[in-house]
């Protein structure tokens, strides 16, 4: 599925192992997470700190979400309809994803990468 591991496949596609709130968590680095703060608080238009910046992946074994994540209304819909990710949706591509994938194409890919590979 071109290098993308299901566990760490956000339901909406995104890719949790590039995210660097994954990653700066992962590393338990408080100097990466302040600058993801900086970077994500213009990106978002919401002031992030340091703190704000810890994950475990969309469906991550550990409970640390990063407060966008945790607040996500297609994450809510895949974990309550318990599907491995929003590609194997009877409603596949629901206007939340064509909402998302407008801003983020890569996330579509993925999902339909992973709807190829499942046949």
């Amino acid at each position: 599925m071109g290098g993308i591991v299901l566990d760490s496949l956000a339901y909406c596609g995104l890719s949790c192992q590039e995210c660097p709130v994954l990653l700066a968590s992962r590393a338990d680095d408080d100097e990466l997470r302040t600058v993801v703060a900086r970077r994500w608080s213009k990106l978002l238009g919401a002031p992030l700190v340091a703190v704000d910046i810890d994950c475990d992946g969309c469906q991550g074994q550990g409970q640390r979400r990063f407060k966008h994540c945790q607040a996500c209304a297609i994450r809510a819909c895949g974990r309550d309809k318990g599907l491995d990710n929003c590609a194997v949706c009877a409603q596949y591509p629901c206007h939340k994803l064509v909402e998302l994938f407008a801003a983020a194409p890569e996330a579509r890919a993925n999902l339909e990468r992973f709807r190829v590979a499942r046949g």
